[in-house]
């Protein structure tokens, strides 16, 4: 085995070792927090999830177990599983990104 090759190995093994003790965020539920800038970086990232349809970013009907378009800040509506099986990297992508960090994400 070449160094290099041993040196792969060795982060592949920290990945997976990261991965056991921070496994990724199976996500339940979103909602938008007060403070909403309407900016529409969450739409852009997550668009199956996240919608402008007026000044402030609404978690989307399609998305929400119980089919409104809202903040969901009072529901706290369950998402779809499909929904997040399908987009949960980039609902944590559109919260991580929120430049006024309202928006809040549950596993």
């Amino acid at each position: 085995m070449n160094a290099h090759a041993g040196a792969d190995a060795v982060a592949g093994w920290r990945v997976i070792a990261s991965l056991a003790e921070n496994p990724p965020m199976t996500i339940s539920t979103a909602w938008i927090d007060e403070g909403c800038i309407g900016c529409g970086a969450c739409a852009t990232v997550c668009p199956q999830v996240f919608v402008l349809p007026m000044s402030d970013a609404e978690i989307a009907g399609s998305a929400r177990a119980d089919g409104l378009t809202g903040t969901n800040r009072e529901q706290r509506s369950a998402l779809h599983a499909h929904i997040v099986a399908e987009c949960g990297d980039e609902i944590e992508e559109a919260a991580a990104g929120c430049p006024v960090d309202v928006i809040r994400l549950v596993a």
